[in-house]
């Protein structure tokens, strides 16, 4: 065997980009899979964007501070409570 390089011929026609774009079954494939991908994430994202607003609307009472009204009104009927029933306990 002679280590002879190919003709300049064949170099040139196995490396020479195509002269026209030819869509395969591969190439199709290819496509789809990226076009699916797309709307999956998109589709994903909007989902979470849902939750994310539901979320933010269930804890608003909590960072408005309508929670914390609450919890100081609890504690003065506690007191309240509490001294009526020392009232009692004293007439007793």
């Amino acid at each position: 065997m002679t280590d002879q390089p190919p003709p300049p011929s064949a170099i040139a026609v196995a490396t020479a980009p195509a002269a026209g774009f030819k869509l395969n079954t591969a190439t199709i494939s290819v496509l789809i899979t990226v076009i699916l991908q797309a709307v999956a994430t998109i589709s994903w994202a909007a989902k979470a964007d849902s939750r994310l607003a539901t979320l933010e609307a269930a804890i608003a009472p909590i960072t408005d501070g309508t929670v914390a009204r609450l919890d100081e009104r609890t504690r003065n009927i506690e007191r309240g409570i509490e001294r009526i029933e020392g009232a009692l306990e004293r007439d007793r």
